[in-house]
């Protein structure tokens, strides 16, 4: 898949250059393949930083359900400046993660909309899964 910087498309989606930038450098900091996270952005979301799914608790560029994106910034938000946010995340008596003040929670999952977070957190879970996806 070629990116073109002067059409700056993907699969017939515009892709902004924050989002194109955002994905090069988690690219570059995880040595997940680039246009791996190019395609999962354009098949996610179209590469639309702020989508919401329907269906699901899914948000963000990379569609990241809210248990997965607190799994993330759980295991990696230290890394990414998160390291506040991500001490409070924890397994709830329910079994699932949480955090005990809702409101801080809110802030967590409202995260999925950055662009930037979005496409390093990406980049982590591809590597986290790594052989899984094809990338080394």
């Amino acid at each position: 898949m070629a990116v073109d910087p002067q059409q700056a498309t993907v699969g017939g989606h515009a892709l902004p250059p924050d989002v194109l930038q955002s994905i090069r450098s988690a690219s570059a900091a995880t040595g997940v393949d680039f246009k791996f996270l190019v395609a999962q952005a354009s098949l996610e979301s179209g590469f639309q930083a702020d989508v919401t799914a329907k269906r699901s608790s899914a948000s963000g560029l990379f569609q990241f359900t809210s248990q997965t994106w607190l799994n993330m910034i759980r295991d990696h938000g230290q890394k990414y400046g998160q390291g506040s946010l991500a001490s409070q995340i924890a397994t709830q008596a329910n079994g699932k993660l949480g955090v005990a003040d809702k409101a801080t929670e809110r802030q967590i999952l409202d995260l999925r909309k950055n662009a930037t977070l979005s496409a390093q957190m990406a980049a982590e879970l591809g590597d986290d899964l790594g052989g899984q996806l094809g990338c080394d």
